[in-house]
């Protein structure tokens, strides 16, 4: 495996204010690297895994106007030192909390208004069924969910005619991403590292951490991470072969290469992809190597993914910005752990928000009848899963700390220092 760049540029996807709606999404949109300071670089864990045996060059940071699109911008796009793993390495546990207080939800936010496309005006009785359509069965059990329809807040229905929101095909689409979370296709075996022999879960750890610094310093969207992340589990779940060590690095930016084709405006360079890796690898390789994932993975690439469940769920239930970024922060935090490999997306995305509402507000109960019908999730389960992921901001990974360090920065509202709480609270 070859050295791995550790990047640090955080992009910020901006928050726009509106006087008419009070429920928060973040804007797909970046903007200009200079406008967002950049973080210093902390000490990473160093190794010796390469298949080169060549060091990474430190170079001085030229930040360019938008997100990398040539191989002379992704040398400039921010300070760059050496990252390899060490197949000895440990990932052991931060027992230390942070001191900050409580943040308390405050003015709310909107989603993106397009102030070029006109409302439209749709027949719901002819075009489309908008709004609840009775209760939520769980489909990992068959049963129905219970709760009370009628204290369910119609958020469909109150955002007809917004072609961003496309309330007509909501729930089909979200019904049919919990059908697919459920289908053995697209399972990702929570112990695939025994038969991957090569590697081991804290290698894992740190590729995704270097991965999520890509994210950053290309100017990705949070898609774009996800997918690449659940390629790589996938990949390596279904592969009938045993994956070298040195070849790791080179799985890990194909992955960010399919990924970026399929959810990115402009896909993101090879070029740039091969020099972040100080050229172990070769264009070729990467080629090859996309050939085989795609093939090992049956070509699918529309995967249910707990992001988006994580918007979906936030929007019904019309929340502050601030608590949909802390449940980003806990939700990007759970891909380095592989103890979350086994687990359902939308039940991921649950416990995150879960978690976001009682740090936020303690005394709160987060999870009423609207959270239960439109996650597909009871409030037990989703319980459950914040105490999981509890634990896991309670001991975090030492050695992987670029979600931390992104998420303490001031453009993410510095959610990361929130103070954790007791597995008591929740």
């Amino acid at each position: 495996m070859g050295p791995i760049r550790a990047t640090r540029a955080i992009v910020q996807r901006p928050v726009v204010k509106s006087e008419n709606e009070n429920y928060a999404v973040d804007k797909k949109q970046v903007v200009p690297r200079g406008a967002v300071s950049k973080l210093p670089l902390s000490n990473r864990v160093l190794g010796e895994v390469t298949n080169n045996g060549r060091k990474a060059a430190n170079l001085m940071s030229k930040p360019p106007v938008k997100g990398v699109s040539t191989r002379r911008a992704a040398k400039e796009a921010a300070p760059v030192s050496p990252l390899v793993v060490n197949p000895e390495i440990k990932t052991p546990s931060d027992d230390q909390e942070s001191t900050s207080e409580y943040i308390t939800p405050g003015e709310t936010f909107s989603e993106t208004k397009y102030d070029d496309v006109e409302e439209m005006e749709v027949d719901t009785s002819t075009s489309c069924f908008v709004g609840s359509r009775g209760r939520t069965i769980d489909l990992s059990t068959g049963k129905e969910l219970q709760y009370d329809l009628s204290k369910v807040i119609d958020y469909d229905s109150q955002n007809v005619g917004k072609i961003e929101e496309y309330s007509c095909y909501v729930e089909d689409v979200f019904r049919y991403y919990r059908q697919r979370e459920i289908d053995p296709q697209f399972a990702v075996d929570p112990q695939y590292i025994i038969h991957q022999k090569n590697i081991n879960w804290a290698m894992r750890s740190i590729l995704v951490d270097w991965i999520v610094d890509l994210q950053e310093s290309f100017a990705l969207c949070h898609e774009t991470l996800y997918l690449a992340v659940k390629i790589v589990d996938l990949y390596l779940t279904k592969s009938q072969k045993v994956l070298p060590m040195d070849k790791l690095q080179l799985l890990g930016i194909t992955s960010v290469f399919i990924s970026s084709k399929f959810e990115e405006r402009t896909y993101t360079r090879v070029d740039d992809l091969v020099y972040m890796t100080e050229d172990s690898y070769t264009a070729s390789e990467v080629f090859t190597m996309e050939v085989e994932v795609m093939q090992t993975i049956g070509f699918q690439l529309g995967f249910p993914m707990s992001y988006r469940f994580l918007r979906r769920f936030a929007k019904t239930k019309q929340l502050t910005m601030q608590v949909l970024t802390l449940a980003r922060y806990i939700l990007e935090s759970s891909l380095l752990d592989n103890a979350f490999l086994g687990d359902r997306e939308s039940l991921q995305a649950s416990g995150a928000l879960y978690l976001a509402m009682k740090m936020t507000n303690p005394t709160a109960d987060p999870w009423d009848d609207t959270a239960i019908h439109y996650s597909g999730v009871d409030k037990e389960s989703a319980k459950k899963q914040a105490i999981k992921l509890n634990g896991m901001l309670r001991r975090p990974k030492k050695n992987c700390k670029t979600v931390q360090t992104k998420y303490e920065h001031e453009v993410f509202m510095k959610v990361a220092l929130i103070t954790k709480i007791s597995d008591d609270v929740l």
